[in-house]
């Protein structure tokens, strides 16, 4: 509280620089707690995967182990819950303050963060990085931390991602990648892992896909299918998990499975920064075919991204329904998403507009022509059509 008022304080630039560096690495001090309880990992394979512009300076270096004074207050790490629910807070508090910590000027989007030193705010993201990386990899993690680490990867990743310097963005999109990563890898030795949380998966990236592209573009396709995937995983299947096949358990299994199926796979595929990447892909590939050269994994066009996909919605159906044989409930789920599917990209939307499909995750279809005063339809122009 006491970094935070300092923060508030309108004092010289120098002064709110300094008291701005000394919250984050407060902050990054708590975050790095996290590590030393875990087992060591491969040289930077904690750090955060950084595909894209703004490049890191030379000086951001993996934060050190933590070095607490021995009348420091200890921290509670039994099982990451208690310390990464407060380093969350306190990351929603430092930089969602209503005062901007350089200027120390009101601003009504202060999360913009539109005057932070870039190098402080990458070494945070780091730190950040690092303690959620330990946390969801404990094999002794329990569901309260499981849940804390889910809505800490978006909530903080949300927070970095549209954080400004006077030169731009600070943070690569591609900051949440390792982790969401991580979690998947972890489905393969344990499939159940992510069907407690299933809901709370879906509406993380839902927040994190309307809150970040109002911002900026979601502009990696690795990044989208990398949420994909933590959605796919996390659906309750048979094979993933036990339930009484009737009654009032089987009702609400239905209602989640529907939830992550249309609320949040079909609903982020009709995201139109997601359609505007898989553009780009295309024509990366074209310039490469006519430059001769052999097209790399992330010049392969939107064919080899829609086929991945939809081999996983194929499959997944197939685990919702029991297995291929029951072709009833496979024809529904995936006639049910293609069709939403098709109808949101023929109407090319807005990121707006797509924020603000039914909800569940359908687009309405559109209104009719009003009527001429000589009670002919008068037909209206409409969105425009995607190829």
């Amino acid at each position: 509280r006491e970094l935070v008022a300092c923060c508030r304080k309108r004092g010289s630039h120098e002064e709110r620089v300094l008291s701005s560096q000394a919250l984050l690495a407060y902050l990054s001090a708590i975050f790095v707690a996290l590590r030393a309880w875990g087992a060591k990992v491969p040289k930077d394979h904690d750090l955060p995967w950084w595909p894209e512009p703004p490049l890191l300076p030379a000086s951001v270096t993996a934060p050190q182990g933590l070095q607490l004074p021995r009348r420091a207050l200890t921290l509670n790490i039994m099982d990451g819950y208690e310390t990464l629910r407060l380093a969350i807070r306190l990351t929603t508090l430092a930089f969602g303050s209503d005062v901007d910590f350089v200027s120390g000027e009101a601003t009504s989007e202060a999360s913009t963060g539109q005057f932070w030193e870039p190098t402080p705010v990458q070494e945070f993201a780091f730190s950040a990085h690092m303690g959620l990386f330990h946390t969801l990899r404990r094999a002794d993690i329990t569901e309260r931390a499981l849940r804390a680490g889910v809505v800490g990867v978006f909530q903080v990743a949300t927070t970095l991602l549209t954080v400004r310097s006077s030169e731009g963005f600070i943070v690569s999109i591609g900051w949440p990648v390792r982790l969401i990563d991580l979690l998947v890898q972890r489905t393969q030795g344990e499939p159940m892992l992510l069907v407690p949380v299933a809901r709370l998966c879906t509406e993380a990236v839902r927040n994190f896909i309307v809150e970040v592209s109002r911002v900026r573009a979601i502009s990696h396709v690795d990044v989208w299918r990398y949420l994909l995937l933590l959605m796919l995983k996390s659906m309750p299947t048979p094979q993933r998990a036990l339930w009484s096949g009737h009654g009032q358990s089987q009702r609400e299994v239905e209602t989640v499975q529907m939830q992550v199926w249309k609320r949040g796979i079909v609903w982020a595929l009709g995201h139109p920064h997601l359609l505007d990447c898989l553009d780009v892909e295309d024509v990366a590939m074209d310039k490469g075919a006519e430059a001769g050269s052999a097209g790399s994994r992330s010049s392969e066009g939107s064919s080899a991204f829609w086929t991945w996909v939809l081999g996983e919605m194929n499959s997944l159906a197939a685990e919702i329904a029991g297995g291929a044989s029951n072709r009833a409930t496979i024809s529904r789920f995936l006639l049910d998403g293609y069709g939403t599917l098709l109808l949101s990209v023929s109407r090319a939307p807005t990121p707006e507009e797509h924020t603000l499909l039914a909800a569940e995750g359908s687009p309405q279809p559109p209104s009719s022509p009003d009527p001429s005063p000589s009670g002919a339809a008068v037909p209206s122009p409409g969105p425009p059509v995607r190829s």
